[in-house]
């Protein structure tokens, strides 16, 4: 049904379904960047014990540095230090065993929202996996100072402004074309293959 108007149905136009797309995906992409951080630490946690260490997982403060704000999150801590070669292991293996089961879901996974809060956790994670494992290459490989990369503005902030940007855009583009009643991605893919 059209406005009197002429201009978006009765329901709400394009910028309303743009701004529930938007809402959506920003909730979801916070509920999945909480658990992928859980699984995260956890895999860290994992690995430090496969390497014959033990570990404890703390709450870590981050200081924000606008009003003397602070934020908290996990941290994995070997009771003992690791060598090189070990933390690097640690570091990469933590971010990118979480990215796994998220990858995975990507293949199942029809919905716009759901999809693109997906793609966003995996490349959080993903970028994770790339400054962890670089922070131990600078610091013990090279000798060079590589705190600058624990910030939380790096590893909050950063993540954060990247997100909001791409849900922004798609939530402008729309969704691209859904599977048929039924069918699941991975099909509706073929089928988009055959018809070209």
């Amino acid at each position: 049904m059209r406005s009197a108007a002429g201009g978006g149905s009765l329901a709400g136009g394009p910028g309303l379904a743009g701004a529930r797309f938007a809402v959506e995906t920003l909730a979801l992409s916070l509920v999945l960047f909480a658990a992928g951080l859980l699984v995260h630490e956890a895999a860290h946690l994992v690995v430090i014990r496969a390497l014959g260490h033990d570990a404890v997982l703390v709450v870590r403060p981050w200081t924000l540095g606008v009003g003397g704000w602070s934020i908290y999150g996990l941290h994995a801590q070997p009771a003992s230090p690791l060598a090189p070669g070990e933390q690097l292991l640690v570091n990469f293996a933590g971010p990118f065993l979480a990215a796994l089961p998220l990858s995975l879901l990507l293949t199942r996974v029809a919905d716009h929202s759901a999809r693109t809060a997906l793609l966003l956790n995996v490349a959080v994670l993903l970028f994770y996996t790339l400054i962890e494992s670089l922070y131990v290459v600078l610091e013990s490989g090279l000798g060079l100072e590589g705190e600058w990369l624990t910030s939380a503005w790096l590893n909050y902030g950063l993540p954060l402004l990247a997100a909001a940007a791409v849900i922004l855009r798609a939530s402008r583009e729309g969704p691209p074309n859904p599977p048929r009643k039924g069918e699941g991605l991975v099909s509706s893919r073929r089928r988009e293959r055959r018809l070209r």
